[in-house]
């Protein structure tokens, strides 16, 4: 008898032939919990939706499509504006007066939420002296703005979105490359290069001609940030995706890289990385950052309370925060309640070699055992597994279905038995759930 591992989360290997461990449509908690991702609820059809925005004023959702800026309060559409068509990522952020400055990479613009007004952020009326803006943040009461291949930035004055002194604005050296974004972290704001980042302190009162930040000289990283989507600054977590295919993550002890060889190898192999997407979620507990590479209908899911990876389900390939998400056809709220539809789950173990002390033997694999446990309140309804199994990792056999108990809160066994030869063996499971399961363990017996 031989345990597999299923808990391993996503780690894929350079050689997919050698292992690669994969968890599909949900993560695996360190109580052995596979807690199922949100479910998503389409809330609004808007085709060709870009980004989305939860305001703090009136509890407003602001969304964009490539021309035209959008609120939705108590229920109502309101159109707030044109936009220039997008050369870039469409990004938004609110500051303490409800002013939300839009950025698209061909302009910028603010929308008053308490006059309702919207206008184009100029040099000539605003001291707007940005013309390429990718990305905004606010820090304090100063809205940021960062350009990118003029390689820019810029601060408001002090709770104004609309006013800017054009003699404040910093260019930064060649060694950062195009400019990508700006993000605030521990009350500090740092702008990101394509091959660097840089930290400003805040702290430096605010005079004719000064900016209200000071770069700290102390803080030198040289990764940089190759995709303005990907930048996301929530629970004191900083997530990017750097110029060599790495994710990055950037707390107040500093930064590190989460992804694995796999996972870098897999993103490299995308042909244009700058258009990934990221998002976060509070689920159950966790904070999930999620990577979404389009057009390659891919997503990667990192829980940073777990320190696992996952990948995102075939229909969860979404942009968003909270409890809103985004995809191409409109609006959709996060759900943790799976009545409608079924989640499906796919656990693939890594390449298993049997253990056997006589090794002049060709090994059989003679059956495969998922021991779990159900929900406290059971499911009305059927919940299945298929297994799948596959001597190189590349091929699979057909799928075998057993059925999960009803009956939550009690231990069950879901036994396979087969008789297949070979030198070594991967396991692929797919489960068709409607609430989380607890797996304790798995294990495979040879011949």
């Amino acid at each position: 008898m031989q345990q597999l591992p299923i808990d391993t989360g996503t780690l894929p290997a350079v050689d997919p032939q050698v292992s690669n461990p994969r968890l599909r449509g949900a993560f695996v908690n360190p109580k052995k919990e596979i807690q199922l991702l949100p479910h998503l609820t389409l809330n609004r059809s808007v085709p060709g939706i870009q980004a989305i925005f939860k305001s703090t004023f009136n509890d407003r959702i602001i969304y964009a499509t490539q021309s035209e800026v959008f609120y939705i309060e108590n229920d109502n559409v309101n159109k707030a504006g044109d936009i220039i068509s997008a050369s870039a990522p469409i990004r938004m952020d609110e500051n303490t007066q409800n002013q939300v400055v839009i950025v698209n990479g061909s302009g910028a613009w603010v929308f008053n939420q308490r006059t309702t007004g919207f206008s184009q952020l100029t040099a000539a009326a605003n001291g707007f002296d940005i013309d390429n803006p990718v990305d905004v943040a606010v820090l304090d009461t100063f809205m940021v703005v960062v350009g990118g291949k003029d390689r820019k930035w810029i601060a408001s004055n002090a709770n104004d979105a609309t006013t800017y002194d054009a003699n404040t604005v910093i260019t930064t050296d060649n060694t950062m490359g195009d400019l990508t974004g700006v993000q605030d972290l521990d009350n500090n704001l740092f702008i990101f290069g394509e091959r660097g980042v840089q930290r400003w302190i805040p702290g430096i009162e605010r005079t004719p001609n000064s900016l209200p930040f000071s770069q700290d000289p102390t803080f030198r990283d040289e990764y940089g940030c190759v995709s303005t989507g990907s930048l996301l600054s929530q629970n004191n977590e900083l997530f990017y995706l750097s110029q060599d295919g790495q994710i990055r993550m950037m707390t107040a002890q500093g930064a590190n890289t989460i992804s694995n060889d796999g996972i870098e190898n897999i993103i490299n192999s995308y042909t244009d990385v700058k258009f990934s997407k990221g998002s976060y979620w509070y689920h159950k507990g966790h904070f999930l950052y999620q990577l979404t590479f389009e057009p390659n209908t891919n997503a990667f899911v990192y829980c940073s309370k777990a320190q696992k990876w996952s990948e995102s389900g075939d229909n969860d390939l979404i942009t968003g925060f909270s409890e809103f998400a985004i995809q191409s056809d409109g609006i959709y709220e996060l759900d943790t309640n799976y009545a409608d539809a079924y989640k499906k789950v796919v656990i693939q173990t890594p390449y298993i070699k049997p253990k056997l002390n006589d090794l002049s033997q060709r090994p059989t694999l003679g059956s495969v055992f998922l021991e779990m446990t159900q929900g406290k309140n059971g499911s009305p309804e059927v919940q299945s597994c298929f297994l799948q199994v596959s001597k190189d990792n590349i091929l699979y056999g057909n799928r075998v279905r057993r059925l999960l108990s009803k009956v939550g809160n009690r231990l069950f066994q879901l036994r396979w038995y087969m008789n297949i030869a070979n030198t070594g063996f991967t396991m692929r499971f797919e489960l068709q759930l409607r609430q989380d399961v607890v797996i304790q363990t798995a294990w495979v017996t040879f011949n």
